[in-house]
């Protein structure tokens, strides 16, 4: 058997191991081009960047949102655990430009034409400018589109930092319009520092001195461990003065005059996981900023309500939730006291007086909830919990169900803008999922009954990762869709949910190709666990023949979820689109793996060997995989498990160690640079903890020799 340790050039030869016989062909004359998809052509596809978002223009006539194009992705990190360039761009949205599409007929413009890295593009309320982050010129700053002249220009020469994250406490826009569109609250680089200054901050771990939390960038590292602390704690490890949070990253809140270009710095911010959220009437914000010390194993934060007028902080909340929001046409917010057993309560402002507004009973909330939604008028809050939607009235504070339990999934409320429902004809609308047939899509909602009126449901993926790419206007939805055998695009929608229409076409080089279809498979162990996979058929699959089939899998993931994205790949990365495979003879499987730990992926119990052997004999049993010619690939810790599976098992002709690590106690004795939390944690964990070391050690004892061979 061939074993393959790498990165990513040898997918080819993986291909070649498990080829018998070359690529067959068949004609079809709906199919422009029924050929292997050149890797040319799939490097070069664009696409939207990740967590990036959709700017529904005030009126509805156009929206504006970023794209990538893979093939301009060449700047290097400022330093290895950088977030960012060397000339300060955001690691994600390297190659983006602003892209702008009329929503009635798809006429599309590119703005930013490929002058340095452009994105995060936000309307001012007047739908007449457009203003977003660009790296023309060498740095990053704010410009803006004049839709009237058709012209761009810088707004101010200060160096600006986008420090958008992946996951942040709130949902915020980094970009916000103030005074009547005349100014813009924005991050920028701290005065005095350099975007090399900031990256050096950033790597640094905070220590106590002097009774003070401070930053360092020392080389010596002091570690503390209680063995007899409790499993649980959230001090059982610890950097010293470190709590799951590193140093953050630099930048100052600040207004930019846009006629002039003036700045005014009004907060100087050095929080990690630190947002900003603007009331209606932009008199106050809410800073909503690091956890509180202690109580980050359940996720709270600290807010802080500041008066932008005089840059006073009026009064702090602390160990609040993620779930806060100002209400519409109010000075008043909402925040939760937590998850379980939590409540929402009410504050004004500037007084700072609250009241609970989620009395009666109801549910547990759960982080991995939708955010709630405001009505339009704001004098109802909307919550998902349990899969089923509730009501507050904030007048009365009492909650209530709206609705029953969905058939499908509750991910996400559709918005107009700053969590407000889209509402027409008293219904409100969701983003949807099928759990069991993968199937997505738009449920309406009758406000007053609660009851399902109308959907649009398919065999297709919407929205892009964490739902980010959906968004709408007073009378209709912007999302973005994709399915196994067509590559991402916006489509909108009416409210009726009727006449889905296409929008764009990204990649028209893309769309010409024949590609795999997607099926479902579900299957048995023996132990009797059911599970299930996303098959990628071969793009000149006949029935009755069988395929060389690759297994792609991924510890603890749910990999049948991708069963209707393009080429299989949520993230959209090249080296993960397997219609290279498909349009190439072979068959792909994305099974599910429910293991809480890819430890259990080990020879000393059999679960895993079970797990394999009954997904092969079922892809041989279905007429569809060559008992002869399977192979296994994965990434990262997917790369460990698929040295595992190859140690227990004959039956893997070819394997693809991505990325993935030879030893799992290797692991445990490394650190990053800059001592991040996740790992740094989990080594005086592991120590503290002898049966799961005594198990560790018997895994590699028995196996690891032979992973290495």
């Amino acid at each position: 058997m061939k074993v393959v340790k790498t990165d990513c050039i040898v997918k080819g030869l993986f291909i070649a191991i498990l080829s018998i016989s070359p690529f067959n062909a068949h004609v079809d004359a709906a199919i422009v081009i029924n050929a292997p998809l050149p890797v040319k052509v799939a490097v070069g596809a664009k696409q939207f960047p990740l967590f990036s978002n959709l700017a529904v223009e005030p009126d509805g006539r156009a929206v504006a949102y970023a794209v990538q194009d893979g093939t301009q992705i060449a700047e290097s990190r400022g330093t290895i655990h950088s977030g960012y360039t060397r000339s300060g761009i955001p690691i994600g949205v390297q190659g983006c430009d602003i892209w702008l599409t009329n929503v009635r007929n798809g006429r599309t413009l590119d703005l930013t034409k490929g002058l340095g890295s452009s994105w995060n593009p936000v309307w001012s309320g007047n739908g007449r400018y457009l203003a977003f982050f660009s790296s023309y010129g060498g740095a990053v700053h704010v410009w803006m589109w004049d839709r009237l002249s058709g012209k761009r220009r810088r707004i101010s020469t200060t160096i600006a930092r986008d420090v958008t994250r992946n996951d942040p406490p709130v949902p915020q826009r980094m970009i916000q319009w103030m005074d009547g569109d005349r100014k813009l609250l924005v991050p920028l680089l701290p005065k005095d520092m350099s975007v090399a200054d900031a990256d050096t901050y950033t790597n640094g771990y905070l220590v106590m001195h002097n009774g003070r939390m401070q930053v360092s960038h020392g080389s010596i590292r002091v570690y503390s461990n209680d063995p007899k602390a409790p499993r649980n704690s959230t001090k059982l490890a610890y950097l010293q003065g470190y709590d799951a949070v590193n140093a953050g990253d630099p930048f100052d809140y600040a207004l930019i005059n846009v006629a002039s270009g003036a700045v005014t710095r009004i907060l100087p911010t050095t929080i990690a996981s630190s947002a900003m959220m603007l009331s209606d009437d932009r008199r106050y914000a809410a800073l909503v900023s690091g956890m509180t010390s202690g109580r980050s194993d359940q996720g709270l934060f600290d807010i802080k309500i500041i008066s932008l007028a005089d840059r006073k902080t009026l009064f702090s909340i602390r160990s609040a939730s993620v779930a806060m929001s100002w209400q519409p046409q109010a000075d008043a917010f909402v925040y939760t006291t937590g998850m379980q057993s939590g409540q929402s309560y009410l504050v004004s402002v500037p007084d700072g007086r609250s009241r609970k507004i989620t009395s009666g009973k109801h549910p547990d909330f759960n982080s991995a909830d939708p955010p709630a939604a405001w009505g339009p008028d704001g004098s109802s809050l909307y919550y998902v919990i349990q899969n089923r939607i509730w009501v507050t009235n904030v007048g009365m504070g009492i909650i209530k169900p709206l609705s029953v339990q969905l058939p499908m999934h509750i991910r996400a409320f559709i918005a107009v803008s700053d969590s407000r429902l889209l509402q027409r004809d008293n219904m409100i609308y969701v983003l949807t999922s099928d759990l069991q047939t993968k199937q997505e899509g738009i449920v309406a909602i009758n406000r007053a009954s609660g009851a399902l009126s109308h959907q649009f449901l398919g065999n297709r993926r919407i929205g892009g990762i964490r739902d980010t790419l959906v968004s709408a206007s007073p009378t209709s939805i912007i999302y973005e869709a994709q399915d196994t055998r067509h590559p991402w695009d916006l489509w909108s929608i009416g409210t009726s949910l009727t006449h889905p229409h296409q929008l764009t076409h990204l990649n028209p080089k893309l769309e010409h190709y024949r590609y795999g279809q997607a099926r479902l498979i579900i299957w048995t162990t023996p132990d009797g666990q059911s599970y299930r996979g996303a098959l990628i058929l071969p793009s000149d699959y006949i029935p009755g023949h069988r395929y060389p089939t690759i297994i792609s899998q991924y510890p603890n993931e749910n990999m049948s979820d991708y069963l209707n994205v393009f080429g299989g790949d949520e993230v959209g990365t090249i080296w993960g689109n397997y219609q290279l495979y498909a349009t190439r003879g072979y068959a792909v499987f994305m099974p599910d793996m429910h293991w809480k730990h890819f430890a259990d992926a080990d020879i000393t119990n059999g679960r895993a060997l079970r797990w394999l052997n009954a997904m092969l004999d079922k892809l041989i049993a279905i007429g569809i995989s060559d008992t002869n010619r399977f192979g296994i690939e994965g990434l990262s810790a997917g790369g460990w498990s698929t040295l595992a599976f190859i140690t227990q098992t004959n039956r893997l002709q070819a394997a693809i160690d991505d990325s993935g690590f030879a030893s799992q106690l290797s692991l445990y004795t490394e650190f990053s640079q800059n001592v991040r939390a996740n790992r740094d944690r989990g080594v005086p964990r592991l120590l503290a903890m002898p049966r799961q070391c005594r198990r560790v050690r018997r895994m590699h004892l028995d196996y690891g020799p032979r992973q290495l061979r």
